[in-house]
């Protein structure tokens, strides 16, 4: 079964955009996620969220994921690099295909 491996690449922090458009203080970069930090999709298929990724980053990449573990391509490659969705202090992943 084929499944999809998503690295924790970066986890970056925008402390202009924060102090600009936040507006609260406190907010710090992502806590959810650490570099290196290595998930596996699971479930029957192979396409569910791995148990413990954050909810809000796995909208933002799931449909990279289920491409992947259908044996398709993102921008014509079988890995792609992508982020989630907060703009202030997004994190970026690193999604393959794999058979483990």
């Amino acid at each position: 079964m084929a499944r999809c491996k998503i690295t924790v690449l970066k986890r970056a922090f925008f402390q202009d955009i924060v102090d600009e458009y936040v507006g609260f203080e406190n907010y710090k970069p992502c806590e959810c996620m650490t570099e290196g930090q290595v998930f596996y999709t699971g479930g029957e298929a192979g396409n569910e969220k791995p148990e413990g990724f954050c909810d809000e980053a796995w909208k933002a990449i799931h449909a990279y994921a289920l491409v992947l573990t259908c044996g398709g391509t993102v921008f014509g490659q079988s890995r792609c690099v992508t982020c989630c969705n907060d703009g202030a202090r997004p994190v970026v992943f690193l999604l393959e295909k794999s058979e483990e």
